[in-house]
């Protein structure tokens, strides 16, 4: 797996501006949500799918950098109505289309992982950057699944607001997690 440094790259390819991707890696490496990865020794500190998930909810947000490590924790650790956390949630995503990814590596044709890989392209995490909320919905033969995270799970909000929104489509993830589980960055 990579480093930071290495990763950077990746979500600069998967459209995220490449001076927003630099400073939110220092701000969450500063705040303890990433990994140091230019410790001192030979073997750096790699990055981990929980460590991607968190800093692809970071590059969404809107808030000032000297808060940004927090406000990600915070959306982190956002719950489902069945206890789950959306970061976890993310990571598993991630986890999810890199065992595919060595599956297919090994000429493997038809496996579980493979089945659970392509239903993960149908899904896209939507993040609202103006209010507590991430919501991972999974495109089905019968319409949309949505698993709400945040205080309102059951149904979107009943107030008035103007949303605003940050989508990273399992595309985009099947991406980053090919980055993540690729041999030749480790």
């Amino acid at each position: 797996m990579p480093t930071v440094k290495q990763f950077e790259r990746h979500l600069v390819a998967a459209g995220f501006p490449g001076a927003r991707v630099r400073n939110t890696a220092a701000s969450l490496i500063g705040g303890q949500v990433l990994p140091l990865s230019e410790k001192r020794g030979p073997a750096p500190e790699k990055l981990k799918p929980k460590h991607v998930a968190d800093w692809g909810i970071a590059l969404c947000l809107n808030e000032p950098l000297r808060n940004l490590a927090n406000a990600t924790q915070n959306y982190s650790t956002l719950k489902s109505p069945d206890g789950d956390r959306a970061g976890d949630a993310i990571a598993a995503i991630l986890e999810n289309f890199g065992k595919a990814k060595s599956q297919i590596q090994d000429g493997v044709k038809d496996s579980r992982s493979l089945r659970v890989a392509a239903r993960e392209m149908n899904k896209r995490v939507v993040i609202d950057t103006s209010f507590p909320s991430i919501t991972i919905a999974t495109e089905t033969p019968n319409g949309v699944k949505e698993t709400r995270y945040g205080p309102i799970q059951d149904q979107p909000s009943s107030f008035i607001r103007v949303l605003h929104t940050c989508t990273i489509s399992g595309h985009t993830l099947a991406h980053l997690a090919k980055a993540l589980y690729d041999d030749a960055t480790a």
